[in-house]
């Protein structure tokens, strides 16, 4: 048996400024990786006027850029043309991707600040832990760094129609070198700017959520091991990682409702070539057909990831409310802040997609049949 001790000895509120170590984290990594897909946050560039200039033009240009991708590429899309339902998924995930980056850019600055007082506040209350997880984030990101390339590499050089054909490249038939520039600079566009920001913020929620979880953990496994009745200052603590929960979410809600909307894109891109498998496997060759299997079993493991760690916060959260329940017999007389901490515990702590639906296992279940229903009735139509 384990000697009773006070909360505050296993989580002390403060942490001397010289033991805090430096942001060489997950999250850095993470941010590097928007730098490549030009999307810039403050925290980044310096305070010199070439550097503000460049923060604000720079990723004007780009975004310039990307929206005439998307007007370009939505209209013309040409993988299968005889399909309409490729043609259709072609389009939802340009726009999706789309809207998924613009949001994204515009709020760059706040996820990073979030990051930082995730990791700042959790080390203070010695709430933090090195996840061995993040180890796994690294894998999967080279594995989608990976996959992406291989996706650009064969826009480049597959001989199966190209979207900007009947723009400019049958125009120049003769200029083997320029057209390769052209279809090299539009796979670049496509991976590095449409694509890879959507995989980049999965590995940035699933990071965070790992955080929130690795903390409600740690306050799980504290709350069963004190005997303590000061029931003030672990409400204080559990009150502190609630709010950092809503604070974290707020942010990320909507970009989570976005990602699932380009997620269900490319599962209806990859289901139809199961409906449809006799014609692509006749018609489509199978170099363009093997990269709409990788960018859907990439992404759908992006989506799993995303889910899994989400609900993993729900489910810390319901563990707490029964170690509550065990140690606060509802007949004994409760103390005010007895009471207060049972009620706050009961209360349901998850994230959200768009502060609509709370991020569970069950959410997990409804959004992967309603888009697999979706799909097929897209379909039909």
């Amino acid at each position: 048996m384990r000697k009773n001790g006070n909360f505050s000895d296993k989580l002390p509120i403060q942490m001397p400024l010289a033991k805090r170590k430096t942001k060489k984290d997950i999250f850095r990594y993470l941010f590097i990786l928007f730098r490549i897909c030009s999307i810039l946050d403050k925290e980044h560039t310096s305070n010199s006027i070439c550097s503000v200039y460049l923060q604000k033009i720079f990723p004007f240009i780009i975004n310039t850029i990307v929206v005439l991708y998307a007007i370009v590429n939505t209209p013309l899309v040409a993988f299968h043309p005889s399909n309409l339902s490729v043609n259709r998924a072609n389009a939802t995930i340009t726009v999706s991707s789309l809207i998924h980056r613009w949001i994204l850019c515009s709020r760059i600055d706040k996820l990073h600040k979030l990051s930082f007082h995730l990791i700042e506040s959790s080390r203070c209350r010695n709430l933090y832990s090195e996840k061995s997880e993040h180890k796994l984030i690294y894998i999967w990101s080279y594995i989608s760094i990976l996959g992406l390339a291989y996706l650009g590499i064969c826009s480049v050089l597959s001989i199966y129609p190209h979207p900007l054909d009947l723009l400019i490249l049958r125009h120049i038939e003769s200029w083997t070198l320029l057209k390769i520039f052209i279809r090299t600079l539009y796979a670049v566009v496509m991976v590095t700017m449409m694509i890879l920001p959507v995989s980049v913020f999965a590995m940035y929620y699933t990071a965070m959520c790992q955080y929130l979880c690795g903390m409600l953990k740690k306050f799980r496994k504290s709350l069963q091991a004190t005997a303590n009745r000061d029931y003030g200052e672990i409400l204080k603590f559990y009150l502190f990682i609630r709010k950092l929960v809503s604070d974290i979410d707020s942010e990320l809600s909507i970009l989570m409702f976005s990602s699932s909307l380009y997620y269900a894109s490319t599962t209806y891109f990859g289901l139809t070539t199961i409906i449809h498998q006799d014609d692509y496997w006749k018609d489509v060759a199978i170099l363009p057909l093997s990269t709409v299997w990788v960018l859907f079993a990439t992404n759908f493991a992006a989506f799993m990831a995303m889910t899994v760690s989400g609900s993993s916060i729900y489910e810390e959260s319901a563990k707490i409310y029964s170690i509550v329940q065990e140690k606060i017999s509802p007949e004994q007389n409760l103390t005010p802040t007895q009471k207060r901490f049972l009620s706050v515990a009961e209360k349901e702590l998850a994230m959200t997609a768009w502060k609509i639906a709370p991020v569970k296992r069950s959410f997990i279940i409804a959004t992967l049949g309603t888009i697999v229903t979706y799909c097929i009735l897209l379909d039909s139509l």
